[in-house]
């Protein structure tokens, strides 16, 4: 038998973030990064990869579950969108499925 442990922030907690990112962006704002990847990627990202980018760009270790609730979606979907970002170079998975963390490609832009 084992036990599993959920952390859920509150309101307050979220709303006391630094605001700073994880230390693995280009340093970019999201609102600078977007242009950016508008420009690269604007006939070949679907409005859910765009979205996922997003999410992705603010908190590299976000789960699937997580990205389904934000953008309203199925993890099935998700998991189809992030498929496609992969084999498009968009979005890489390191250091492993249960302890990794998401990377973009296009923070080098």
């Amino acid at each position: 038998m084992f036990t599993v442990v959920f952390h859920r922030f509150t309101d307050a907690q979220k709303e006391q973030s630094s605001g700073k990112s994880s230390g693995k962006s280009s340093g970019k704002k999201w609102d600078e990064l977007n242009q950016d990847v508008k420009d690269k990627f604007e006939e070949v990202l679907s409005i859910n990869e765009l979205g996922i980018v997003k999410l992705v760009f603010e908190s590299s270790t976000i789960t699937i579950p997580q990205i389904a609730k934000e953008l309203n979606i199925t993890t099935r979907a998700i998991e189809k969108n992030i498929h496609n970002l992969k084999s498009k170079g968009v979005l890489l998975r390191k250091s492993g499925r249960k302890n990794g963390f998401w990377e973009l490609a296009i923070n080098n832009l």
